[in-house]
């Protein structure tokens, strides 16, 4: 580690380190560009020149790849989500705050919630850092007056950047009782990753499926970083009202979508700047270290209790009101608890404006998480839809054989191994055992 720094120091000549921002979808960071993260929405200049551009973990080869990996791994939190993708929840957090509207929704909106489990695969490639030789400020800004400067070409200049793709399938298991819930972290705490998809993180990540096809409802988000930027695959896994999508197959496609990529449709997944003190040492301008740490926690916790907020509304209020019978004290206890996170989520928003206010005390304030009792929305036609397309998509019932049940409304009875239908009951029955 040391000798890369020296390294990256030696290519900077007097440059220094100011901070380091992962990817964002919203970030206006960009090679040579200016950035100032108390003004996030704000665009700066590109104010520098420079030689050339190095890759020095690949040894001055673009091209190469510095590493590649893929994991199957439980995400517990919006934090460990982001963390596991690299994203930058200070960057996407202080521009959301600052007034910025959010470019993507990434998670389902039940992710995290005490009724549901989320899992990931994620495929990566790494091609290493991409460093600025020899940066220096353009002839036109070497005597710009330092706060004009500052205004121009921000407080910070991008000097190196880290380059990469990645592919995941994001799954998110709805209404999952306490069993179910063991049975699959067991399954998915035994899984391993690796630099690639082998035989046996196929088998258990079939194993994992399984138990989730049969424990409950479950949505899959397909999405892929690389090239020009977020970009949804949910189209190149096939699925349609005619064409079941075989969730088996998605870490196969995954594998051979990324294994298409090279460094020139590869994206930046992280920056690192450099104060702009060091390209004009008469700059006398200072300004308060930026606390990513809090701003990032902020922001999760915003996220979380946004979600929170947006079912309980759309439970009491809104479109999924007719597929619940809430007794009188149930929707008393929830129209409290959608009061109380909303009156946190503005304290959140408060606290976060201040840490985006240059001197202002930056914290997380203190509060409860007030636990949802989650209501079961009431049995509909539709769960006899789902087991009929859980099984179809476990790869148990021939799209021949799918036309019949539907034909004739029947619903088959998956056994717990999830290798076989073991039998059928009509819908009526199935609606009144699930009820």
């Amino acid at each position: 580690m040391k000798s890369l720094l020296v390294f990256t120091i030696a290519l900077l000549g007097s440059v220094s380190q100011a901070a380091i921002y992962d990817y964002s979808p919203d970030s206006r960071l960009y090679m040579g560009g200016g950035f100032n993260p108390y003004k996030p929405t704000s665009g700066y200049l590109n104010c520098v020149e420079f030689d050339a551009q190095v890759s020095p973990d690949n040894d001055n080869n673009p091209n190469a790849t510095y590493s590649s990996s893929v994991d199957i791994k439980q995400i517990k939190s919006r934090t460990d989500f982001y963390s596991f993708l690299n994203f930058s929840t200070s960057v996407s957090g202080s521009y959301s705050f600052m007034g910025g509207s959010a470019s993507y929704s990434l998670l389902d909106e039940r992710a995290f919630h005490s009724d549901s489990l989320t899992f990931m695969v994620l495929f990566k490639n790494d091609y290493g850092r991409f460093v600025l030789k020899n940066p220096r400020l353009k002839s036109e800004y070497k005597n710009l007056e330092q706060t004009k400067l500052v205004k121009t070409c921000g407080t910070e200049i991008v000097t190196e950047m880290r380059k990469g793709v990645m592919a995941y399938a994001l799954f998110t298991i709805k209404n999952v009782n306490q069993s179910q819930r063991r049975e699959i972290e067991a399954k998915l705490s035994a899984s391993a990753g690796g630099s690639f998809w082998s035989a046996s993180m196929d088998m258990n990540y079939k194993s994992v499926l399984r138990t989730a096809l049969q424990a409950s409802d479950i949505s899959v988000s397909v999405r892929a970083l690389g090239g020009t930027g977020i970009v949804d695959l949910n189209q190149i896994i096939g699925g349609s009202n005619d064409e079941q999508i075989n969730l088996d197959k998605i870490p196969t496609i995954l594998s051979q979508y990324v294994e298409k990529f090279r460094v020139s449709n590869a994206v930046p997944t992280q920056y690192t700047t450099t104060d702009i003190q060091a390209f004009r040492s008469d700059v006398s301008i200072t300004t308060a270290t930026f606390d990513q740490l809090t701003i990032g926690e902020l922001f999760s916790t915003y996220e979380d209790f946004s979600s929170i907020i947006g079912r309980l509304q759309k439970i009491l209020y809104g479109s999924d009101s007719t597929a619940y019978d809430l007794t009188p004290q149930v929707r008393m206890d929830l129209e409290d608890k959608l009061l109380e996170y909303s009156n946190y989520r503005r304290k959140i928003k408060s606290a976060a404006l201040l840490c985006l206010t240059e001197g202002e005390i930056c914290e997380v304030p203190p509060m409860l998480w007030p636990q949802v009792q989650w209501p079961r929305p009431r049995p509909n036609l539709r769960a006899c839809v789902d087991m009929r397309d859980q099984a179809a998509a476990m790869g148990l019932l021939p799209q021949e054989l799918y036309r019949m049940a539907e034909k004739r409304n029947l619903v088959p009875l998956i056994a717990e191994d999830g290798m076989s239908i073991e039998g059928w009951t009509s819908c009526e029955d199935f609606i009144d055992q699930v009820h």
